[in-house]
């Protein structure tokens, strides 16, 4: 959300308050979506990956949210990352099952994501 209001918070950031965040196993599935042919996966392969890489980002989600709330409201930086969390937030509302190249992709974006979410949760632990 971008509003400037406060947001509830969703199941899944619910559930993972306790979780601690294991980067190198967050870095291992990107290594594996980066290295792995996803023309060639199978569909069970590119859900298996799916599912690893929401719940990484689900862990993420929530400190990079914090993170970004406590920047300015308003200024360039903090509308950037709000509207990037959004799109992050609509992505995830979309599953597998809409065909081979669909799932490629949805495979794909989620690990750019999760990338993203990584980096920006190195930096606010800086």
């Amino acid at each position: 959300m971008t509003t400037g209001e406060p947001r509830g918070r969703t199941a899944v950031e619910q559930d993972v308050d306790s979780l601690p965040i294991d980067k190198e196993r967050i870095r291992h599935t990107l290594m594996r979506v980066r290295n792995s042919r996803l023309q060639r996966a199978d569909a069970l392969t590119l859900a298996e990956l799916e599912q690893m890489l929401r719940g990484h980002i689900g862990l993420l989600l929530l400190d990079v949210r914090e993170a970004v709330d406590r920047l300015w409201r308003g200024s360039t930086d903090w509308n950037g990352r709000a509207t990037r969390l959004d799109l992050i937030e609509h992505q995830l509302r979309h599953g597998l099952g809409r065909g081979p190249l669909a799932d490629q992709i949805q495979v794909r974006t989620l690990a750019h994501d999760c990338e993203w979410l990584l980096t920006e949760h190195e930096e606010a632990q800086r």
